[in-house]
């Protein structure tokens, strides 16, 4: 996403700012204009290296094995990856994702006050992540965090009202669903120090930023997923602190 789209938003912001959502979570212009500054942020340059290798990658398959002494064959497990590359072992990679803790996902604590179910997969095709409405859940094909918190701004987005009934039938829906679960991406990892590569985010935006959006929905939806997190966060600290 080129930041001449961020300057469209803002303009458009301006123009539409009396546009209130229909929610009793109230979202104040400085508020959005924050989020805004912090989207105008984003650097193209900066990354940092994530090392990321999607779980889904990893096959596993039987392998036989001869026994000469006992002339007899055995089976064990073979761990390869998809692409055949050979520059990083499979085995540790599936030991990674034996290891990856979900309880120590960053912001776990909020999903888990919204009763969302967080599973992990290695057979994850499409997408490194997925939120399912339906069974309010995620699913994780990576240990990536900022992917765990895209998820959680789609479930948080499907919990302020949005449906996903056209997600998978209209591109134009799809596209500015995902726009929006990024860009409070985003917004969330800077507001909360979690590390997140810039560039990749910016690619991601950048998939979907040729679509038409309504500008001020776009931004009174990122800040409402942002605040409501905000307002989760609040709830988790007070619990605690009793």
């Amino acid at each position: 996403m080129s930041l001449d789209l961020y300057e469209l938003i803002y303009r458009n912001y301006k123009l539409n700012e009396n546009n209130i959502p229909d929610t009793d979570i109230y979202i104040s212009e400085s508020k959005k204009k924050s989020i805004l500054n912090i989207l105008g942020n984003i650097n193209k340059n900066k990354s940092i290296t994530r090392g990321e290798i999607n779980f889904s990658e990893i096959l596993c398959a039987f392998m036989p094995i001869f026994e000469e002494k006992t002339q007899k064959i055995s089976y064990r497990y073979e761990y390869f990856l998809k692409n055949g590359k050979k520059d990083i072992d499979p085995i540790k990679l599936m030991e990674r994702y034996r290891n990856f803790d979900i309880n120590n996902l960053p912001l776990i604590e909020v999903a888990k006050l919204l009763g969302i179910n967080i599973e992990k997969s290695n057979v994850l095709e499409e997408a490194n992540g997925q939120f399912i409405p339906g069974k309010n859940k995620i699913i994780l094909g990576t240990d990536y965090a900022p992917t765990f918190i895209h998820e959680l701004a789609h479930a948080i987005d499907h919990f302020l009202g949005n449906s996903f009934e056209n997600y998978h039938t209209d591109e134009n829906i799809k596209g500015f669903d995902e726009l929006v679960a990024e860009a409070s991406t985003f917004v969330i990892c800077k507001t909360y120090n979690i590390l997140i590569d810039e560039s990749h985010a910016l690619h991601y935006l950048d998939n979907f930023s040729s679509i038409n959006i309504n500008t001020s929905e776009f931004i009174n939806r990122v800040s409402l997923i942002c605040e409501y997190v905000k307002k989760c966060i609040e709830k988790i600290t007070a619990h605690n602190k009793r």
